[in-house]
């Protein structure tokens, strides 16, 4: 079977962790952030490959609706509506992993004479976390309290960065924007 990189299992704690610490402080400051995407895309990879292309198309998706909704914000109905269409974009997300199979056992319940074969679907790493990762960001932007993030590598490193696991339910944009630019 696979071997699942827990933050507690030994080959994280032994193997990888040191490898991103030593990694981290050996290189240069302007390719550090470009070093944690990676190692960070390699732990959800690790945890769950498929999943690592949905994660993808979410960052893109938010990516260009935050981009959107700043750009037109001058117009309150257009911003408005790019915001709940992105936000509504980010649900589907987590209705298709997280409650298809749900929705289709109770129809199958509720009409016995359906006859198809679905297959289930994989709930993947964290999906719920980066849906409402992903809303937050779209709103602060909607609310102005932040820029949308130009750079579509540090926005992925905001969404990837793994110890964002272990940081609680949510980590705002606005609370590490600048960590992600300046930190000593």
């Amino acid at each position: 079977g696979q071997v699942h990189m827990l933050f507690n299992s030994p080959i994280f704690l032994f193997t990888y962790l040191p490898f991103i610490l030593f990694g981290y402080f050996v290189l240069p400051m302007k390719v550090r952030n470009l070093f944690l995407l990676i190692t960070s895309t390699i732990f959800y990879w690790w945890g769950e490959p498929i999943f690592l292309r949905v994660i993808v198309l979410m960052i893109v998706v938010n990516y260009f609706f935050a981009l959107s909704i700043s750009f037109f914000s001058k117009s309150r109905k257009l911003s408005q509506l790019l915001l709940f269409t992105g936000c509504g974009a980010n649900l589907i997300f987590l209705f298709i992993y997280k409650y298809n199979n749900f929705f289709i056992e109770n129809l199958f319940l509720v009409f016995p004479k359906l006859k198809f074969n679905l297959s289930e679907v994989i709930l993947p790493l964290a999906i719920s976390f980066f849906t409402f990762h992903a809303i937050s960001y779209l709103v602060d932007v909607y609310r102005k309290k932040i820029l949308p993030q130009k750079n579509l590598l540090q926005l992925g490193l905001y969404f990837l960065f793994f110890p964002h696991l272990l940081a609680g339910p949510i980590v705002r944009y606005a609370d590490i924007s600048d960590q992600l630019t300046k930190r000593s």
